[in-house]
């Protein structure tokens, strides 16, 4: 390393490395001494959720890698609130067309998340299935009372 007014040059020459930051090099940011990308990094970290004891048992590598972490991490969060946010405006949406139009239909949450709610599901397939017989069973019991009744049987 080089001296260069108070502290040392960080990264000289050229970088024979993959990664950014490890090996040789000046950085793309500018840094010009270790300390200056130290103190950049730590605030960084902390609003990551790294803690100062992990920040100062962690390597520059390290510390970059838990960052990156970090902002996919929080973009997968992102697009969950946006999902969830979508969905959620969509349900409003349906059921204010019901107030509309009684042909409308509300998307049952386990169409929305087949995978979530499977036992749902089939006890709402179940208990639609037993009120469409129940329904059957009245309408076929109101049939054998009026075929009953036109040949003078028995209605019990």
């Amino acid at each position: 390393m080089y001296e260069h007014n108070e502290g040392k040059w960080f990264f000289q020459g050229e970088s024979t490395e993959p990664r950014a930051g490890s090996g040789q090099g000046r950085s793309k940011r500018g840094h010009e001494t270790f300390t200056e990308l130290i103190n950049e990094l730590y605030p960084i970290c902390l609003d990551c959720g790294i803690t100062p004891s992990l920040f100062h048992e962690s390597t520059i590598d390290e510390l970059i890698d838990l960052i990156k972490s970090y902002g996919r991490k929080e973009e997968a969060r992102q697009k969950e609130n946006i999902v969830l946010n979508y969905m959620l405006a969509r349900q409003i949406g349906e059921n204010v067309a019901i107030l509309f139009n009684k042909d409308a239909k509300v998307t049952q949450l386990w169409d929305l998340y087949p995978d979530l709610f499977k036992k749902e599901k089939e006890i709402s397939d179940r208990k639609v299935r037993e009120a469409e017989m129940e329904a059957y069973k009245a309408k076929f019991t109101a049939f054998a009372y009026s075929v009953n009744s036109k040949i003078g049987g028995e209605n019990n």
